[in-house]
């Protein structure tokens, strides 16, 4: 089973050989922060293992909270690059700071589910490189 950390722990090495200068963030002085902050950005890492095998909503252990909704959102309202990576399987998916808080608003009656998830996101990967590459890029490629 995935998580945040292993999310961390084979997308770190990629995001240093890019000279990314990545850290790993935990700041409980300010809820809401993402977990991980490089040269040019933010990212905050979600997982799953897999996509529900009959549909519907995609349920994540630990959905994006409210504080991290609105952090997101407000960076990238400021013109920030904030992100969030979702990986499901081995699928790898990038989505804007401002889309990730609506994907996820509490006001919503379920979570997103794949389809929803795919027409949203900016990019689909196969690999954490991948992600890297484009999280480097910025917000150009949005």
């Amino acid at each position: 089973m995935p998580s945040e950390r292993q999310m961390w722990e084979v997308l770190r090495p990629h995001m240093d050989k890019l000279r990314m200068d990545p850290v790993r963030v935990e700041n409980p002085a300010l809820p809401g922060t993402p977990d991980v902050n490089f040269i040019d950005g933010w990212a905050e890492l979600k997982h799953a293992d897999r996509w529900p095998p009959k549909g519907g909503p995609l349920q994540l252990n630990h959905p994006p909270t409210p504080e991290q909704r609105t952090w997101l959102l407000r960076r990238w309202h400021c013109g920030g690059a904030a992100w969030l990576v979702l990986r499901v399987g081995r699928e790898w998916l990038l989505f804007r700071g401002c889309d990730a808080s609506r994907l996820w608003a509490t006001e919503r009656t379920a979570p997103p589910d794949r389809a929803e998830l795919l027409n949203e996101c900016v990019a689909l990967y196969g690999s954490p490189r991948e992600v890297a590459e484009h999280l480097k890029r910025g917000r150009g490629n949005a």
